[in-house]
């Protein structure tokens, strides 16, 4: 199964396309397919302003 999976908060250019292992549902949960998503401008916004919080943290 692929996905798009962001591992640190800078931009846009740390998206990457990952084979993950398939999730196995619980009882009383349900797998849905996806046929097709997007990655909105939204998405990479809030990525960085998670790096910005990290930065104002530390």
């Amino acid at each position: 199964m692929k996905a798009v999976r962001i591992n640190e908060y800078v931009g846009p250019e740390v998206m990457k396309i990952e084979e993950i292992a398939r999730p196995v549902p619980a009882s009383n949960e349900v797998l849905v397919e996806v046929y097709a998503s997007g990655v909105n401008p939204v998405d990479r916004e809030r990525s960085e302003a998670a790096k910005m919080e990290a930065c104002v943290r530390s």
